[in-house]
Order: structure tokens, then C-alpha cells, then sequence
């Protein structure tokens, strides 16, 4: 037999992330392992595309720092109309940090089973669901927190932080650590700066303006008047009293 002769009756190589089961047409059971070799506690989710055909006992898991945890899947290729259809499924396996302000927000993540591309952000592994008529090892290892962003946005004020955290962290100078304050421009500054059109003196309002002529002088009536009724032409003084009362009294 040659070497092309052995390539073609061999089967395919898995794939790189995946979940191997044994070829069989009863139900198979295998286990998934779940380290997490940080130093921060992570939450994580499984969710199958083929739910009908693999089930997850316990979807859900809390994995502590340094820590790991398991769950058990069982897939059954009879709730599939075709069985060569599961090796275009698989299980997505989904990690976030683990936070006392962010619990609110995880409890909604988890009770969310629909798979969106909002999700992904936080996906972990995608481990395609592989059957094998050779050896399946009954447990498949995978480490935290794989392809996941562990990138938390904050959900109120920090009042408290770790000082070892912000070692390197420096305060801020001031906005005003570089800047001088300017000197005040006095009057003569702002003249020098103006244009002569405006720095000039206003006009006077005598420059623009005549002396009225006096009426008494080229009125004839007045003159006809004075004829008839003659005066001294000084003016007459009105006699009224130099104070008033109000209203109601005298």
C-alpha cells in the first residue's frame, strides 16, 4: 500500500479545538475540564448549537483562581435527522470575570442562553463536535481564559482600589502647571493697539449743532401783541404756594 493509497482511506485529522466522542448510534457521555490558572475568579457558560442532540448537565460553572471544575455532556446522534450533521456543530464555551459589582450583570449573562454576536466577546473556545471510530479520551482539558476579553466596563463610582495594582500610576500635574498668567494691558496699551479712527476723542456735539434763533424776533404776532398789550418783558411770576398737600388734606 503507498503512501497515497493510506491518505485516502485514513480519515480526517480533528480539528484543532474539539470535543472527540466515540461512532456510535446510543448516547456517549464525555467530560469537560475547566482550569483556570489566573489569579481571578472566573464564570463560565456552555452553550451548545445542536441542544437537542448534546446536553450539558450543569451549563453554568464558577471556576476559583488556581482552581478547576468539570461538567458532563452527553450527546445523542438519534435526535439528529442526519448523524454526519454533528460534525458541523459544536460547543461554545464562554468565560467573564467574576466581581461583587458586576453580579447583577453576570445573573442576566447566564439566564441568557441565546447565542448572539454581542457573545462573542467573551468566547472563550469553540470546540467542534468531532466523532471518531478510534480512541476518545473521556475527558477534554481546556484552560481559562482562552480566547475571552476580560474587559469589564465599571458599573458605578470606584471608591476603593488596591494601591499594589497603581504602582506605577502618577498623579496628574495640574492644567495650569505649564501656563503663566498674562499681564493686564493698561490704558495705554489698549490705545497703541487700536486703530487711529478709533482712538481719537469723540467729536463735541457743539461742533455739529447751531444756536437756535430767538421766536420773539422775527414773529410779527408777537411784535403786534406787545403793540397792543405793552409790558415790561420780563417774565411773570406765577403765584403758587411753595408747598403741597395730599390728597384730603389742606
Amino acid at each position: 500500500m503507498g503512501i497515497l493509497d493510506f491518505v485516502k482511506i485514513s480519515p480526517p485529522a480533528p480539528p484543532k479545538h474539539c470535543m472527540v466522542f466515540p461512532y456510535s448510534s446510543r448516547p456517549q457521555t464525555r467530560r469537560l475540564v475547566v482550569r483556570n490558572a489566573t489569579t481571578k475568579a472566573m464564570v463560565v457558560k456552555m452553550l451548545p448549537t445542536c441542544p437537542q442532540a448534546l446536553h450539558v448537565d450543569n451549563s453554568s460553572l464558577v471556576v476559583q483562581p488556581n482552581e478547576w471544575n468539570s461538567t458532563t455532556m452527553t450527546l445523542d446522534p438519534k435526535k439528529v435527522k442526519n448523524s454526519d450533521d454533528m460534525n458541523n456543530h459544536s460547543l461554545l464555551v464562554f468565560c467573564r470575570l467574576k466581581s461583587k459589582s458586576h453580579e447583577a450583570l453576570l445573573k442576566e449573562w447566564m439566564d441568557n442562553t441565546e447565542v448572539s454576536k454581542d457573545n462573542f466577546t467573551h468566547l472563550a473556545y469553540n470546540l467542534k463536535i468531532y466523532r471518531s471510530r478510534d480512541f476518545a479520551a473521556p475527558d477534554t482539558v481546556v484552560d481559562l481564559p482562552g480566547a475571552s476579553e476580560l474587559l469589564e466596563a465599571p458599573q458605578g463610582v470606584i471608591t476603593l482600589y488596591d494601591p499594589q495594582e497603581f504602582v506605577d500610576c502618577l498623579t496628574a500635574r495640574n492644567v495650569e502647571s505649564e501656563t503663566a498668567t498674562a499681564n493686564e494691558l493698561s490704558e495705554t496699551d489698549l490705545n497703541a493697539c487700536c486703530p487711529d479712527s478709533m482712538a481719537k476723542t469723540a467729536h463735541s456735539i457743539d461742533e455739529g449743532t447751531r444756536t437756535a434763533r430767538k421766536i420773539g424776533n422775527s414773529c410779527f404776532l408777537v411784535n403786534a401783541l406787545d403793540r397792543i398789550y405793552p409790558g415790561s418783558g420780563e417774565p411773570v411770576e406765577k403765584n403758587l404756594p411753595k408747598s403741597y398737600f395730599p390728597c384730603g388734606q389742606s
